[in-house]
């Protein structure tokens, strides 16, 4: 890891844009009052203001004060100190311990410091992959690990292409995959360099001009000299151009459209709308975009298919809704999702009914982030069968785990995505058995499943599915 900058965060994370104090609060005699009766984020705050005032030990003072009581912000200023050695002699072990205990509360810049304290062997034996696990931690949270990441990964595929050792230099790819990966979520959330180092793979690596223009634009609007040069070389105008020549001339298209991975074949033919500007060459998606498509030929016949969205500078945006009925099976799947940037983020709801009887067969809820299933999954059947689980930011499961049917029960208490006592129990018998979960979020969910797998073909990737296992395949 020479190659890499040390780069920690060491600021009072969560005060570090105090304002005056009589705009929060209003005298210091105030503070002092709150700090004495006991609230930490009093201490925390008054150890801020004496060390704006350079008062460091009086600082440390508050600031252990309000660690006493597990204050998160407080670890982080103590840990800070220490490294720095501000006010207290310069000390590694004891910042590492702060900032461990501010990272084991959650917070993400702490992980993102802890995961590069041991990556580099700073306060602790270094420790590259328990490094790399607390900053992939970080990364579901905050945006500067997640381009850590990304230029991590970079080097590595850098170096497995040169390595010497052929099960090394197979890797490579795989790290360009997941460099990609970090540095396209830090773009999404506005990090021009990132957008730029996706841009530039994108078109020159790949030749697809047409993926690298939405980080193109990302960087564009943060006038950055690259990504301008490239607008202009791929559309052949420049950026100031775009909002009057472009973005206002929305055209829509009606006719037959290739539907994405099996479903082309399927459904050669069907009635599409959608609105789109126009860059260079390229038509870019913007605005709304419906299909309706049907199938009277080939393994299922007479089902037809309907999806309704928006688009927005070419990625799903808000939104949308599948309506798949399958006449040979008497099954309709109806489908309501939301995206952001092209992601699906946001609640998600799959309902599969009777076509004959309208009767809803299988409810399914739950949310998404970035393409991974968060939060809360619950399932419910028309026969009683329930199936329910929590879900944590990295799409394992966390807490409750519960499945009911007519047969058995299986539950367990998962702690991210590892459980101790997961056991099926079988309501004939009433045996209990211990088993072994098959992965670290056993759910069944439907719509990864269905006979016509509408949302792989809707999205070319399996991350909307990580974690999901085959129905009835729950243990090892």
């Amino acid at each position: 890891m020479k190659n890499f900058k040390l780069i920690l965060l060491l600021i009072a994370f969560s005060v570090s844009h105090v304002v005056s104090l009589g705009q929060e609060i209003d005298t210091l005699n105030q503070l002092l009052d709150s700090a004495n009766q006991g609230y930490s984020s009093a201490q925390n705050k008054i150890g801020v203001e004496y060390e704006k005032q350079k008062k460091h030990t009086e600082a440390i003072k508050w600031f252990l004060k309000a660690a006493e009581q597990n204050n998160v912000d407080a670890f982080l200023n103590l840990a800070k100190k220490y490294y720095s050695g501000e006010g207290v002699e310069k000390d590694m072990k004891i910042a590492f311990d702060y900032y461990l205990k501010a990272a084991n509360l959650g917070h993400p810049k702490a992980e993102h410091n802890i995961g590069i304290l041991y990556c580099y062997g700073i306060g602790v034996a270094a420790d590259e992959n328990e490094g790399i696990k607390w900053i992939r931690k970080a990364a579901l949270k905050f945006t500067p690990s997640q381009h850590w990441l990304g230029s991590y990964y970079w080097e590595r595929a850098i170096q497995a292409g040169k390595s010497k050792y052929n099960d090394e230099r197979n890797k490579t790819y795989e790290y360009y995959e997941e460099a990609i990966k970090w540095l396209t979520l830090a773009a999404d959330n506005g990090d021009v360099e990132a957008a730029i180092n996706v841009a530039n793979y994108l078109y020159k690596k790949e030749n697809n001009p047409r993926k690298a223009m939405r980080y193109i634009l990302i960087a564009c609007e943060q006038k950055d000299a690259n990504a301008l040069k490239m607008y202009e070389e791929i559309t052949g105008t420049s950026y100031s151009s775009l909002g009057k020549d472009f973005k206002n001339k929305v055209k829509t298209y009606t006719g037959n459209y290739p539907l994405g991975g099996h479903l082309t074949n399927r459904y050669k033919n069907n009635d599409t709308t959608y609105e789109y500007y126009e860059l260079g060459n390229m038509r870019m998606f913007h605005g709304k975009f419906s299909v309706i498509a049907s199938n009277a030929e080939g393994v299922i016949s007479g089902s037809t298919l309907s999806i309704v969205g928006q688009f927005k500078d070419d990625y799903r945006e808000g939104e949308w809704k599948v309506k798949y009925i399958n006449n040979t099976f008497k099954r309709e799947y109806d489908i309501t999702m939301n995206y952001q940037n092209g992601k699906l983020n946001g609640a998600f709801e799959c309902v599969t009914k009777d076509v004959k009887t309208g009767n809803v067969l299988i409810a399914e809820q739950t949310f998404y982030k970035n393409n991974i299933i968060v939060k809360k999954f619950t399932r419910k059947d028309i026969d009683g069968y329930y199936e329910e689980a929590g879900i944590d930011d990295e799409g394992n499961a966390h807490g409750k785990f519960i499945i009911n049917s007519a047969t058995g029960k299986i539950q367990g208490d998962f702690l991210h995505g590892t459980c101790n006592n997961f056991r099926y129990i079988n309501l004939q018998t009433g045996d209990t058995e211990k088993r072994t979960p098959k992965n670290k979020c056993p759910i069944s969910a439907s719509w990864v499943y269905n006979d016509e797998h509408i949302m792989y073909s809707l999205h070319y990737i399996r991350d909307f599915s990580r974690g999901l296992s085959d129905p009835w395949r729950w243990f090892k």
